[in-house]
């Protein structure tokens, strides 16, 4: 993924991509990968595609992107590659991870922080009739955590520590206005 280096041969791979009309990446790299370098195969991947259904510059096409990766790591993934990635609430849970795999009502949300960041407008991505409870956000009009509250400061459904850091930061500038 992060060389874009296959081991089996290229021709398959290129077949694929050949006969595809839309193409979807899904990529769910190590943790301690660079961004950059994941960043870079995931271009090479639509720059493949491209190449193999003959579009032009002009006229390429976009494939869509879901990144599994913890949330922290939302500043380096947009700022360092690609700022249309947005993040979902959704949980990944793991089958075989002794970390992150899912134990059922008991586990707590912050237990795992993997999400999954995509170029797939979050209004398109349906959350429901998942184990874990999700909602939509009529404001957002996207699918959010169901104990998730929009803050009207930042405009976006965050976690209720989000949200008071937002309000922290209201009132220290308030503060700071008036001289205080």
């Amino acid at each position: 993924m992060c060389n874009h280096y296959f081991f089996e041969k290229t021709d398959s791979y290129k077949k694929f991509l050949k006969d595809s009309k839309k193409l979807v990446i899904i990529t769910d790299p190590p943790f301690g990968a660079k961004v950059e370098l994941i960043w870079f195969g995931l271009q090479a991947m639509e720059k493949d595609w491209n190449s193999e259904t003959k579009t032009d510059e002009k006229s390429a096409q976009k494939a869509d992107k879901f990144w599994i990766f913890p949330y922290f790591m939302e500043g380096h993934i947009l700022s360092k590659c690609c700022s249309q990635f947005q993040m979902s609430d959704y949980q990944i849970n793991y089958v075989n991870h002794k970390k992150f795999k899912a134990q059922g009502a008991t586990q707590k949300r912050s237990q795992n922080p993997t999400r999954f960041f995509t170029t797939v407008p979050l209004s398109q991505v349906k959350l429901e009739n998942l184990s874990k409870p999700y909602k939509v956000c009529r404001i957002c009009e996207k699918w959010v955590a169901a104990n998730n509250s929009h803050c009207p400061i930042c405009n976006s459904c965050t976690t209720k520590v989000r949200l008071l850091q937002c309000l922290m930061f209201l009132w220290n500038s308030a503060r700071y206005d008036y001289g205080q």
